[in-house]
């Protein structure tokens, strides 16, 4: 997420490119999978071609060479990074919002 955004619960408010909008943490938690699965089709789609690969981020990669090896291996390293943290709080939101159903209707 880039500019600012504001957290209740499972539910956050999302500004980007001067656009508002509400985001809950199941769709943030699927956008963030899309993207890393995405920057992953890309790059096996566009390997065999040997053209440039372009990121979700709009980087372009060359893939012929090393430099462009290690600006992808990167960028996956923080794409996985990033996935394994939304989809951890989203584990902790699912687990927390349960546990107060449980405490109200107990």
């Amino acid at each position: 997420m880039t500019a600012s955004s504001t957290a209740f619960f499972s539910h956050i408010n999302v500004r980007r490119n001067d656009q508002q909008f509400n985001l809950d943490i199941y769709g943030l938690t699927r956008e963030a999978t899309g993207q890393f699965y995405e920057d992953l089709n890309a790059f096996a789609s566009q390997l065999e071609d040997g053209s440039e690969v372009t990121l979700s981020d709009g980087t372009k990669v060359d893939t012929q060479s090393v430099a462009g090896m290690t600006v992808f291996q990167v960028h996956m390293n923080f794409q996985q990074a990033n996935l394994e943290l939304v989809n951890n709080v989203f584990t902790f939101i699912r687990n927390f919002e349960q546990k107060l159903d449980n405490m109200l209707s107990g």
